[in-house]
């Protein structure tokens, strides 16, 4: 997996828990593609972030159909929602709130 511009901090952990989990599925991704940002509540703060994925191998439709489910564990933070904005069969674009967990 490519970790584009994020070597530390919460977003590369999320980047890694998304690698584990779409290991699960036999799955390899490369993030291709990315916009983030700032986002805040009266209570919250985060990122919003938009991914662009590669994807290869293993059964991609299922991993993209079970991910909104599914359970990433970020340090630090917290998945708010995800959800598959767009797919084709060998790429994803995915929507994440990334919340700091104080």
């Amino acid at each position: 997996m490519t970790f584009v511009n994020f070597h530390f901090g919460a977003i590369a952990r999320l980047l890694r828990a998304l690698h584990q989990n779409a290991e699960t599925y036999q799955v390899a991704i490369e993030v291709i593609g990315h916009e983030e940002q700032p986002w805040a509540s009266a209570t919250f703060a985060g990122h919003r972030l938009r991914l662009t994925l590669a994807l290869g191998g293993g059964d991609r439709q299922c991993w993209l159909s079970a991910l909104p489910q599914a359970e990433l564990p970020v340090r630090g933070a917290f998945v708010a929602d995800l959800h598959v904005e767009h797919r084709t069969e060998d790429t994803a674009r995915v929507a994440i709130l990334l919340i700091d967990d104080a």
